[in-house]
């Protein structure tokens, strides 16, 4: 389940947020569908939140916060190559400047 939200708010200013859901695999407990373990509290959320300015059509600039909560029997979910715990949560705050050739 996931839900995107893209608002344009005024003149150069937007702000775009995505929460998603992962719920838990179902099948056999135990039982692995391709990498992640059947069982119960085996999912995780996502959220993002990004402030964008736009200083042409095509310059922008961004701001974003990202955070990926596991359940407490997983650590299958992370932002980017690092890992995190069972039951763990990471967090990523990041800028950056986007030109449309």
């Amino acid at each position: 389940m996931a839900f995107w939200v893209d608002w344009t708010i005024a003149g150069p200013h937007s702000i775009k947020a995505q929460y998603v859901l992962q719920q838990d695999p179902e099948g056999t407990a135990g039982a692995t569908v391709n990498t992640y373990t059947v069982g119960s509290d085996r999912g995780a959320e996502v959220m993002t939140l990004v402030y964008a300015y736009n200083f042409s059509k095509r310059t922008q600039l961004y701001a974003a916060y990202n955070q990926v909560k596991n359940d407490t029997n997983t650590n299958a979910f992370t932002l980017g190559q690092t890992g995190t715990t069972v039951g763990g949560k990471q967090t990523a705050i990041g800028m950056g400047m986007r030109y449309s050739f």
